[in-house]
């Protein structure tokens, strides 16, 4: 793997090399393209996708590189931006996503999470397995490096926002953790977790992330319609924190934030792909919400709607998938300190935001249900030995 990527880097120099000897930057004029891995332009709306692999798949007999046939190790999507007239280059914020189950860093809901970090002036790296987002930030930052020494453009080191869905969400919360207790590496300034799944199993029993251990605020945005992943999980999460003794008297003093979106199911975030007219999307969206407080309580109550819940297959909310994108945006404007802070107009949005978010977190961490949950969870420790 070194060698491929000392491989690559070379590649890469000789691009971004050439192009610095044709193109000389003035302060009043954008920066020409530097290579394939970042473009420069005005036009923040934009992105480029960039696959990354360490080390290649395969190599054909004339000795080429065959990337064809394989999926990249890594995704990565850079903002298109532009210097300064007076000549300072921006550094720029970088997001972490990590996916679910048997999801792709190219669905649908990954491809419009990088283009929604792009436009707060982000870079987004996906590795394809949830495990491995330390190694696409190491590879990543490899790789930058010579954009920096040809542009003057910096990845920050700093201002980083971890982010996941479903499996993917708890393994945020596990990166987060792992970040703030190694002394290498900043932690995220904030973790957003999507509709977060259990660690380890699929009930009530298995234990939470330990969110004592993650120091950087956490956003937590779910739907009430979600029998994949429901509520209960995130409010257990942080009913397990309120109750933890670590954690009394004020101990951990980060925001907790809280979003249950009215609709939401666990696919809407990830896949807009509703087939369905009105009468039949309400009745599928009443089906879920009867459904996402039981689901983990009483699963055989969903297999015995499987035959209805499979024809609601592609039952999403359009509005309810615009609420959770916007929460996600919000949350990197609000907290990474290098985006661009043009696309929220007013502080007082991020202020109100984050009230909403603070009060529901109080509210859901205190229900009976959640403080119910978290006992369970507990008690498996125990009983395991923990």
């Amino acid at each position: 793997m070194i060698m491929m990527l000392n491989v690559m880097i070379v590649a890469l120099a000789v691009v971004v090399v050439a192009s610095a000897q044709q193109h000389t930057p003035s302060s009043s004029s954008p920066l020409p393209e530097t290579s394939e891995l970042f473009v420069v332009d005005d036009d923040l709306s934009s992105a480029r996708y960039v696959p990354m692999w360490s080390p290649p798949p395969s190599t054909t007999t004339n000795g080429q590189q065959d990337y064809g046939k394989h999926e990249p190790r890594f995704h990565v999507w850079t903002p298109r931006v532009i210097v300064p007239s007076g000549g300072v280059s921006p550094v720029l914020p970088l997001v972490l996503f990590s996916v679910g189950w048997n999801a792709s860093c190219k669905d649908h809901f990954h491809a419009t999470l990088a283009e929604t970090a792009s436009k707060l002036g982000a870079v987004v790296c996906c590795p394809k397995e949830r495990d491995e987002l330390a190694a696409c930030e190491t590879t990543l930052r490899h790789w930058w490096a010579l954009v920096t020494a040809a542009s003057g453009i910096e990845l920050s080191r700093t201002d980083v926002a971890v982010v996941g869905h479903s499996m993917g969400g708890a393994q945020a919360l596990m990166h987060s953790a792992w970040r703030h207790s190694s002394k290498a590496i900043a932690p995220p300034k904030v973790t957003v977790s999507l509709s977060p799944y259990l660690l380890g199993g699929t009930t009530l029993d298995d234990t939470p992330p330990p969110l004592t251990s993650v120091r950087n605020p956490i956003v937590f945005v779910t739907g009430d319609a979600d029998i994949s992943a429901p509520p209960i999980i995130p409010k257990a999460m942080m009913a397990t924190e309120a109750n933890s003794t670590s954690t009394q008297g004020g101990g951990v003093g980060n925001d907790r934030l809280y979003y249950e979106i009215e609709n939401g199911t666990h696919n809407d975030i990830q896949d807009p792909r509703g087939a369905l007219n009105s009468a039949q999307l309400d009745s599928c969206l009443n089906l879920f919400r009867r459904l996402s407080p039981i689901a983990l309580y009483a699963p055989e109550q969903v297999h015995e709607n499987a035959d209805e819940l499979m024809k609601c297959a592609n039952a999403t909310d359009n509005n309810a998938r615009l609420a959770a994108h916007r929460h996600l945006y919000l949350a990197l404007a609000c907290y990474l300190d290098s985006a661009n802070h043009d696309a929220v107009a007013d502080v007082s949005a991020c202020t109100a935001w984050r009230e909403e978010g603070r009060a529901m977190a109080q509210i859901a961490a205190a229900s009976q249900q959640a403080i119910e949950a978290a006992r369970h969870a507990q008690e498996a420790v125990v009983a395991a030995g923990g």
